[in-house]
């Protein structure tokens, strides 16, 4: 039952308030809550990975009823748009992020020897992933052509069963029905046969394609390790330059605040009263100017060079950045 509110009020008042009714309000959001489902589209949005995925499985079942070029064409397709990663831009930020993290423990916690050697163990490990992923896409490719051969090969035998029907017929008619012409029999061996094979093949195909996903995605982990490893490798002869650098100018800075105190010093001598001390050029330059390094800029061709080193370190953990010794770096 809808629910009345009586409001008094001396005359002129301002108008009393809308009746609330909780049914009627019940009423509306059930109606709103039915035009929101009737407009929410049923089906996902026409980028998206499950409808990427549905429309090429489609395709692959289509083609496999056709030329067995064509359904390992689509099978190719397939299998290419699950290994292709789809990171959006948070994700992206994330990983940066824990990469540069991971970049920065490996500089706390090792040596310029230590990361070398990380390196080293790091560069055969994406080699020997990058062999095994070789291995198994050589294997599943294998699987495939074998299996667009036993394909082939019952094409062949379209015409088998009508062959039978035949057969059998005659047969009856000789009186000595279920002998089969020796040649009939061979064709349905070797049909049977091939049948066989295409099975095991199409088994073949699915357990290797699931080990090529496996590999690619170790290989995958492994080149991230190597290119984690020779950053961070990097980043600690920068910290190498950063630590002499501030060795340098820690010295620059007790050497400038010695000048400062020779400039306009006040000497006194018994008989010879007070003698201000002159500066020299040098001095007055260096205190007026700004220290040289404060100046200093970013070089284009140095950043050149360490994109270099960097590219080197991913194939040889011990690649010297160029123009520096063997012993600093």
């Amino acid at each position: 039952m809808p629910e009345y509110v009586v409001v008094r009020g001396r005359p002129g008042a301002a108008p009393p308030l809308a009746v609330f009714d909780p049914n009627e309000q019940l009423r509306r959001a059930a109606a709103a809550d039915t035009a929101e489902r009737l407009t929410r589209p049923a089906a996902p949005p026409p980028q998206s990975d499950a409808l990427i995925f549905e429309t090429l499985r489609h395709e692959r079942l289509a083609a496999e009823s056709g030329e067995g070029a064509a359904r390992v064409a689509a099978a190719d397709a397939e299998r290419r748009a699950r290994e292709t990663p789809v990171i959006d831009v948070a994700t992206l930020t994330r990983r940066n992020h824990n990469r540069a993290a991971d970049v920065l423990r490996r500089v706390a916690n090792g040596t310029m020897d230590s990361l070398r050697a990380d390196l080293r163990t790091a560069i055969a490990g994406r080699d020997a992933a990058a062999t095994a992923h070789r291995d198994a896409e050589a294997e599943l490719t294998k699987a495939r052509q074998a299996g667009v051969d036993a394909r082939t090969e019952l094409d062949g035998y379209a015409d088998l069963d009508a062959r039978q029907d035949a057969a059998a017929v005659t047969s009856l008619r000789l009186g000595n029905l279920g002998t089969l012409d020796p040649d009939l029999s061979a064709a349905l061996a070797a049909r049977d046969a091939a049948t066989a094979r295409l099975d095991a093949a199409q088994r073949a195909e699915r357990v290797l394609a699931a080990a090529v996903g496996e590999t690619h995605a170790a290989l995958l982990n492994a080149s991230d390790t190597v290119a984690t490893v020779a950053a961070a490798l990097v980043l600690k002869q920068g910290d190498a330059v950063a630590a002499e650098l501030e060795e340098v100018e820690q010295r620059a800075a007790r050497l400038r605040s010695r000048l400062q105190s020779l400039n306009g010093l006040w000497l006194a001598a018994p008989g010879a009263g007070v003698l201000a001390l002159p500066g020299t050029d040098r001095m007055r330059r260096l205190l007026t100017n700004p220290p040289a390094n404060s100046l200093a800029q970013a070089d284009g061709s140095t950043a050149e060079a360490l994109r270099k080193h960097f590219a080197g370190l991913l194939t040889d953990a011990d690649t010297i950045l160029a123009g520096e010794s063997t012993n600093q770096y």
